[in-house]
């Protein structure tokens, strides 16, 4: 009997053995673990190189550089589905690391949708590129997240999402609309030199920080009701929407808001805003809101006095509401800035009287006029002061001895003081004496019916110098 070579044997039965142990170790693993180790290798089998590679790196908890690792884009490829058990953690092939997800460069062609899904670890998506819808309504991520440098090619929408984190889109593009309605961000939110190109609505987001420097925005944006609990800044970016205006409506800002160097090419509505520390530094806007809004610091150039000249100008620039210039009036005064306070109230009534001029209430513009030419609205009480002296003055021109005769002639003359007669004529209730013993002449039409008038401005100017004085006129 011929005897088969040791090393013929051996090879013809390696492939039994081999055979023999996989399906003793695919036995021992079924029982040991259930069916997941057979799903995963199932799994596994499915996933392209790209996804295979952050199943690895995930693992690990190190970055997947698709960029690096596969330098080619159509090798970047994750599929949505993929992408979506990934983050939820419900691949039985990976076991998310205290690290979580972080992914660079990667292509998603399909829409994402993770509606009301529950994230629990950080997610870095950064340099990557969402060719379809994403959807993050509702989700709840239980760290930090981050899109940085990335792209998102149609809507994109994170309404009602919460973060337990920062969130990052610092450099992102979004071609197509976004939504952060409803946000809830425990930290910062970055969006610094990032491109908003169709519209972006931040409504009710409720954010510690939220960073915008160098943003820009090409579509129409809001920020209706955000509640801002730290800084809000808005440092050089661009408003370049003009068919709509940029409406910060009703928000809430706990810190400093800057707004230096901003520019809208839209009006911008700060209407029923509260801020504790506002900004406003080289900042360009067509037109400007301010009704309703509230500051305790508010500042619109580097020093004081520029900046106040600044203020001023932009309440003329905001469509009318008197509490806009009281409201400067009241900062001013905190500051010590009378004067400038005087401003605001007297611009705030020029403003009123326009109003008046618009509505075609005559009566309210001249009374108006009235008090600014004499008593600059009870600020220039000095005004009427000079009226006063100038109207004596002429009386004592007017009034002279050679057109004046004594009230009774059979009485002795007195000595006759044209000053005094005048300024007695001129002071309401108050008497001298002169005025009784002393007329003009009968000769004297033009000189008898001006005293009446000399008597009449006496009436009308004195208790608006006195009421101006004591704070009457407001």
């Amino acid at each position: 009997m011929k005897r088969i070579p040791l090393g013929v044997a051996a090879a013809t039965a390696r492939p039994l053995i081999n055979w023999f142990l996989a399906s003793c170790l695919a036995a021992f693993l079924t029982t040991i673990y259930g069916s997941s180790a057979a799903n995963a290798q199932t799994n596994a089998g499915g996933l392209n190189p790209a996804e295979q590679w952050v199943v690895a790196q995930a693992t690990v908890g190190e970055i997947a550089d698709l960029s690096e690792q596969f330098p080619e884009e159509e090798d970047r490829q994750l599929s949505a589905d993929f992408l979506e058990a990934l983050l939820m953690g419900t691949r039985p092939d990976v076991r998310l690391h205290r690290h979580g997800v972080q992914i660079k460069g990667a292509c998603i062609d399909h829409p994402i949708d993770l509606a009301n899904a529950q994230i629990p670890c950080d997610v870095v998506l950064m340099h990557c590129q969402f060719n379809a819808s994403t959807m993050f309504d509702g989700v709840s991520f239980a760290g930090k997240i981050s899109f940085e440098n990335s792209t998102f090619k149609e809507t994109a929408g994170f309404t009602s999402m919460k973060v337990g984190g920062t969130a990052s889109f610092e450099r992102a593009v979004f071609e197509g609309p976004v939504y952060f309605d409803l946000a809830n961000i425990a930290r910062a939110f970055y969006a610094e030199e990032t491109k908003f190109q169709k519209g972006a609505s931040f409504t009710a987001i409720k954010v510690g920080d939220a960073f915008f420097s160098n943003a820009v925005f090409e579509g129409p944006v809001g920020f209706i009701k955000a509640d801002i609990a730290g800084f809000f800044g808005v440092v050089n970016a661009k408003f370049q929407y003009k068919k709509q205006g940029v409406a910060f409506i009703s928000m809430k800002v706990g810190g400093n808001a800057s707004f230096g160097g901003a520019v809208f090419e839209a009006p911008v509505l700060f209407n029923f805003s509260e801020f504790v520390y506002l900004d406003l530094s080289n900042a360009s806007w067509p037109a400007v809101s301010m009704q309703g809004m509230s500051y305790k610091y508010i500042r619109a150039a580097g020093e004081e006095p520029e900046s106040h000249t600044a203020l001023l100008r932009l309440a003329d620039q905001s469509a009318y509401s008197a509490e806009v210039y009281s409201k400067l009036e009241e900062f001013f005064l905190r500051q010590g800035y009378r004067g400038d306070a005087d401003k605001a109230f007297i611009k705030g009534k020029r403003r009123e009287r326009d109003e008046y001029f618009r509505s075609g209430d005559w009566f309210g513009w001249l009374r108006s006029w009235t008090l600014y030419l004499l008593v600059g609205y009870g600020r220039r009480p000095w005004r009427a002061g000079i009226a006063c002296a100038v109207v004596i003055a002429l009386g004592c021109v007017l009034f002279s001895p050679k057109k004046m005769e004594p009230q009774k002639p059979e009485d002795t003359p007195r000595v006759y003081s044209r000053f005094w007669y005048s300024l007695n004529l001129f002071l309401p209730v108050v008497d001298l004496q002169a005025g009784k013993a002393w007329k003009p002449k009968a000769n004297q039409t033009f000189l008898r019916n001006y005293m009446r008038v000399h008597i009449l401005l006496g009436w009308i100017l004195v208790p608006l110098v006195l009421a101006a004085l004591t704070g009457l006129i407001k």
